[in-house]
């Protein structure tokens, strides 16, 4: 039986859903012991507010969409990186070659005062 049929087939697909249900699980836990330590006194004002659910809901998805972002941000930032520079990578000559300016420097002129400032 193929234990990873609900998973997409492409590769990079494939790990931003895994690292998105890490970043799920990392909501779930955070949000439960923020409720449950009753950090910042949030337990407190959602179990006596009059819609408790609202504001639940609204800080689930605010951490949802953060630490799933940072968990697949993560996983992207970790893949391979391929360094073949050739023509069919975007690279292109420099236009200005900018060694040969820096061998030569450049004339300033400069005017001096002929008298000084008491």
């Amino acid at each position: 039986m193929n234990e990873h049929r609900y998973l997409p087939k492409n590769t990079l697909l494939r790990t931003l859903a895994i690292n998105w249900l890490i970043g799920f699980g990392v909501t779930v836990i955070m949000l439960a012991a923020m409720l449950y330590f009753d950090t910042a006194h949030l337990w407190t004002l959602i179990s006596t507010a009059n819609d408790p659910y609202t504001p639940t809901i609204l800080l689930f998805l605010g951490l949802l969409i953060t630490l799933s972002s940072v968990a697949m941000g993560t996983a992207i930032m970790s893949l391979p990186y391929d360094d073949t520079g050739g023509p069919d990578k975007g690279t292109r000559e420099a236009v200005i070659d900018l060694e040969s300016l820096m061998r030569k420097p450049a004339p300033a002129t400069i005017n001096a005062r002929s008298q000084r400032r008491r």
